[in-house]
């Protein structure tokens, strides 16, 4: 749960834009170094407050440097996620992925589809016309898809109470998996419709550090 929550407050910091943080960046200087004259304690019950506020200007230039380097930070995801996005109309390209990658070009790809996308602990959830999937993604990579990874997923939709499941991966499922796919609420993309799921998106949020 911890971990959960500082990977949400992380996502919140790095999706800001760039020049929000470097707006931070300079505001925070200011005020620190302003702080003097505008905060004037002269009671002397506020003695260690008003010491307090003195000493800000000397931490001004820390304040100011934490923003900038997110502002940086900020920069070179944004970038980085927009080389990403714009090459992933091959297998190979979308293998290039990373896992936090594909899971935010997969999300996009099924609001595209007019999917309510939640993000949770687990993964992906997805709701449409009353009914609730999650999204799989744990094999993503692999070549072949057996009936036994899927015997997983279903214990997996049952167990969180939804209705079904959809099974991503590069690869492809053998006959069995499908049959058993077909008959438990579980539909399947192999590589060539996982492709066509992303290759559309268009996604703004800057790239998050693999944790």
């Amino acid at each position: 749960m911890a971990r959960h929550t500082a990977a949400k407050i992380f996502t919140g910091v790095m999706s800001l834009p760039w020049w929000i943080s470097a707006a931070f960046a300079l505001l925070s200087y200011v005020l620190c170094m302003e702080a003097p004259e505008l905060l004037q304690f002269e009671n002397p019950f506020f003695a260690g407050l008003d010491a307090a506020v003195h000493a800000l200007p000397a931490g001004a230039p820390v304040a100011a440097g934490v923003f900038a380097l997110i502002a940086v930070l900020n920069i070179i995801y944004a970038v980085k996620f927009r080389r990403v996005i714009g090459d992933r109309r091959s297998l190979a390209s979308v293998e290039a992925l990373t896992s936090r990658e594909l899971e935010l070009l997969v999300a996009e790809g099924f609001r595209h589809q007019s999917y309510a996308v939640e993000h949770t602990a687990s993964g992906l959830r997805l709701r449409k016309g009353g009914c609730a999937f999650v999204v799989h993604l744990k094999h993503w990579r692999h070549k072949l898809i057996d009936v036994a990874a899927l015997r997983e997923v279903h214990n997996a939709f049952t167990t969180e109470m939804a209705d079904g499941a959809m099974v991503l991966a590069v690869g492809e499922f053998t006959p069995e998996a499908e049959l058993y796919a077909s008959a438990n609420h579980m539909t399947l993309y192999n590589g060539a419709a996982l492709v066509n799921l992303v290759k559309d998106v268009h996604v703004e949020v800057p790239l998050l550090l693999e944790v």
